[in-house]
């Protein structure tokens, strides 16, 4: 049986800090797990200003593919890490490998009988622990986009395992340059008829502070939702004309 090639997809923005050592973290764990020639790192820069850039500059080895986007923006660095890739199986996360690799574990044994799989810090099993303001404002989106979008996925936010042949037409509508692009992905996926599923995760305990601001980023996350609404409406159109709605 072939064996299975996965490419890692991670946008990286002013992480100098932490840049060179994860690196080499991803490069030795997907090694133990994959194996050397079956896997792949894609970093994209995406306007940093520390001395992000200048650091993958410097970094050589078969198994990192270093893309550059002018424009700063999560959602924008996953989506080109994506059609970028080399491999059909993908799985965004973040340089700071939030989740370790458990989650790459499991997503490995679900892979054929879903299109997406999600990392869910909502999971009831998930090991988590966040402070109480950024618990109530993940509870407030996560019923928004259950009301507004019908999603069953708790937490469309962490790491996510993708079948990239099945998500292909989705992707045309998954736009966001922000961090809602993993949002969308799950809801027009959801909407076009594709195989869903969630997974327990267990965060790090070394994790460093988010930078999500929740006044900052959520308010922009809100506005963004709300926008998306108008444009699902429209979509749900063509996908109740092809009957996969």
């Amino acid at each position: 049986m072939e064996s299975l090639k996965v490419s890692y997809c991670i946008g990286v923005y002013n992480e100098e800090k932490i840049l060179l050592k994860n690196v080499g973290v991803l490069e030795t764990n997907l090694e133990k797990i994959l194996g050397r020639d079956n896997y792949e790192i894609v970093l994209v820069e995406n306007g940093s200003t520390d001395k992000t850039r200048q650091i993958l500059s410097e970094l050589k080895d078969k198994n990192l593919k270093i893309l550059y986007l002018k424009k700063k923006g999560h959602g924008a660095s996953l989506k080109m890490a994506l059609t970028k890739a080399s491999y059909n199986y993908c799985l965004l996360t973040a340089i700071d490998i939030p989740f370790g690799f458990d989650d790459l574990k499991q997503m490995v044994q679900l892979k054929d009988g879903y299109d997406l799989i999600f990392g869910s810090k909502a999971h009831p099993d998930s090991k988590i622990i966040v402070d109480l303001k950024r618990r109530i404002a993940s509870y407030v989106f996560r019923l928004l986009i259950r009301l507004f979008f019908h999603l069953q996925i708790r937490d469309p936010q962490g790491s996510i395992f993708v079948n990239r042949r099945s998500i292909e037409s989705v992707l045309n509508h998954a736009n966001a340059n922000n961090s809602f692009f993993t949002t969308q992905l799950a809801i027009y996926s959801k909407l076009f008829g594709l195989r869903l599923t969630e997974i327990p995760v267990t965060l790090n305990k070394d994790i460093r502070k988010s930078k999500y601001n929740i006044f900052r980023d959520g308010t922009d996350l809100f506005l963004t939702l709300l926008k998306e609404y108008k444009k699902y409406r429209e979509v749900r159109k063509i996908a109740n004309s092809q009957g996969t709605s």
